[in-house]
């Protein structure tokens, strides 16, 4: 399935942003450099940071997934992230940076006392660890197509790929990469979007391509639902210490609030060409996997030096997404447990 083309634009691709991971090492010198940027880190790389860290495999092959279920309704997923970037910009970022904490469970121990951090950092914890595996089980068919990896393989790799981004640079590493992501990722979505609009004949020919009913229906469950679905996002987001860290490590109020910002405009692009990508393969493969709608838009239907570029920001999108979340558990279990147990522990110890 992939061509010379697909494998060399792939090896540079993932080459560069190797590189750019090995690179953010040299800014690490302390455990605020690991899990904050020693909070020097400007509204460009909070909006990489964010966008790095959401934009994994449900946001892209997910989101493909359901619109090749149910239409222009799939984008619910990235609008209602981006409706939380929004939010957290208008009313969480002036508190959450004044109190220059760096885990969700110190700030609230502000409030309820320090002997609910550690209960707060064992919860979340366990929330994010969740969607680390999610996100190395979503890696698996890609590993398998680029690589011919079984599934314990791709697994294997998936992780070992994750934990070498979080040790080279923590955050930096996050962030730099992040942005690095944002810029392949919109290059090759973008393009994948415009590309189906070419394929129906505009947007006259993307319409009739599909019934009205569900694929361009906005509410295709009911208001309710859908509505509940993206408010279950905008609270999910605000909430775990992932996509807050970049605003602890901001090097100021605005920096924080426009890199915000600028994620919420940014995030529901991308769910824009999947939603786009899955309505096309639905009226093009009607019998195909849903799951593999987007894989196999890029091996088919791009250039194979753009494919390979694809599918490379594809595997990236689900590691660098595990990494920030692994990121975060790291940075509260070491802040708020670790240090807790140790209290004498330096600088060298706690990284």
């Amino acid at each position: 399935m992939l061509s010379t083309s697909h494998y060399i634009s792939i090896a540079i691709t993932l080459l560069l942003v190797t590189l750019v991971g090995i690179y953010a090492a040299r800014y690490v010198r302390t455990i605020k450099d690991f899990t904050v940027g020693g909070r020097k880190i400007g509204a460009l790389l909070v909006c990489g940071s964010l966008v790095g860290g959401f934009v994994g495999g449900t946001s892209t092959i997910g989101t493909a997934q359901m619109a090749f279920h149910y239409g222009f309704s799939g984008i619910w997923f990235t609008l209602g992230a981006g409706l939380s970037c929004i939010f957290m910009a208008l009313f969480m970022a002036r508190p959450l940076r004044e109190k220059k904490v760096e885990t969700i469970s110190q700030y609230l121990a502000t409030v309820y006392g320090n002997n609910a951090a550690p209960w707060v950092a064992i919860y979340i914890s366990l929330g994010m660890f969740i969607q680390v595996g999610a996100q190395v089980m979503a890696a698996v068919p890609l590993f398998s197509a680029i690589f011919g990896f079984d599934m314990v393989k791709s697994a294997i790799a998936g992780t070992a790929m994750i934990v070498l981004y979080v040790i080279f640079g923590g955050f930096w590493s996050a962030s730099l990469v992040g942005l690095l992501k944002l810029v392949l990722i919109y290059f090759s979505m973008v393009i994948a979007g415009l590309l189906v609009l070419y394929f129906f004949g505009g947007f006259t020919g993307f319409y009739s391509a599909l019934p009205t009913e569900p694929y361009f229906s906005i509410f295709p469950g009911g208001m309710t639902r859908e509505l509940a679905s993206v408010f279950s996002v905008l609270v999910g987001f605000a909430s775990t210490q992932t996509y807050l860290q970049p605003l602890f490590a901001a090097v100021n109020i605005r920096a924080a609030r426009l890199g915000a910002v600028a994620a919420g405009l940014l995030i529901p692009v991308i769910g824009l060409a999947s939603v786009m990508v899955g309505m096309f393969m639905r009226a093009q493969h009607p019998d195909m996997s849903p799951a593999a709608a987007l894989p196999l838009f890029i091996f088919e239907y791009l250039p194979p030096w753009l494919g390979g570029i694809a599918v490379a920001s594809l595997l990236i999108s689900l590691v660098l997404t595990g990494a920030a979340l692994t990121l975060g558990v790291a940075t509260v279990l070491g802040r708020d447990i670790y240090s807790r147990l140790r209290p004498q522990a330096n600088d060298r110890e706690m990284l």
